[in-house]
């Protein structure tokens, strides 16, 4: 049995479910979930099945155990924390494990499953005109998050749509944002533009993900709304940098991504 952390908001579980599954598949086995403190209505939305939850009495053991486990073979762990080093050797975890993090890079998974047989929709796509464009808000804000996620700035956007610009006719521009106040850029006057509004945050991944055409944040929300049906669009512009941080500089899940359009960030 594989078990997995979810945490986060909804792109961020679409990550975890996506790592979990992976292991599943690569060991023929089953996967269950822990919650950390949130609740998994989102996900579950979106999924053909529900996902299967444990309260698995391991996974309480006192901090000693789990660092002690560390000390043990790969494939004799049980605890497993993420961390860059782990992606050559991912598929070699051994079965009956639990995995902590964030899994954001498309290397976990992408070669093994198809997210896209798992949720339950298809692609519809919208007119070829059409360009999904989200902006990251919430806590992206926050005076915690502000030095290590980072806002891309309006210097970002406007290179973005400039692009879409040389390469569609006639764009018209749906705009998609959790805080919409806080980027009522300039700029913007210049576009045929809609804000698209009152949505549940499944609805919106769901809505972005038909567009043919898609400018994303630094958001794992914004990058499963460009990766799903993938295969479909023409163009996906995205930040070059994800994070802000220079602890984090290396981590970007769109970077392995080669059709994809990078803009720098900041």
């Amino acid at each position: 049995m594989i078990y997995a952390l979810l945490k986060g908001g909804l792109g961020n579980q679409l990550f975890q479910f996506a790592a979990a599954k992976t292991q599943a598949k690569l060991h023929a086995t089953n996967c269950q979930f822990v919650l950390n403190e949130q609740s998994i209505s989102d996900i579950n939305c979106l999924l053909k099945e529900p996902v299967k939850t444990t309260t698995l009495i391991k996974l309480n053991r006192p901090f000693i155990f789990r660092l002690l486990d560390q000390f043990r073979p790969l494939n004799q762990r049980f605890y497993l924390k993420e961390n860059q080093q782990q992606k050559p050797i991912f598929i070699k975890f051994p079965l009956n494990c639990f995995l902590d993090g964030y899994w954001q890079d498309p290397v976990f998974f992408m070669h093994q499953i198809r997210m896209e047989d798992l949720i339950h929709w298809n692609f519809t796509p919208n007119p070829i005109s059409d360009v999904a464009v989200h902006f990251r808000g919430g806590d992206y804000f926050s005076s915690n998050n502000k030095t290590i996620l980072g806002n891309l700035p309006e210097l970002y956007y406007q290179q973005a749509f400039e692009k879409i610009q040389s390469l569609v006719n006639n764009p018209v521009f749906y705009l998609f944002s959790d805080t919409p106040e806080t980027f009522q850029f300039k700029f913007l006057k210049r576009y045929h533009c809609v804000w698209v509004n009152n949505n549940s945050p499944q609805k919106d991944l769901m809505a972005m993900s038909n567009f043919t055409h898609i400018i994303i944040a630094n958001s794992s929300f914004s990058f499963w709304a460009a990766f799903l049906f993938h295969q479909d669009k023409n163009t996906v512009i995205c930040p070059d940098k994800w994070f802000l941080s220079e602890k984090l500089k290396n981590v970007n899940p769109a970077k392995r991504l080669s059709n994809w359009i990078k803009i720098p960030s900041w």
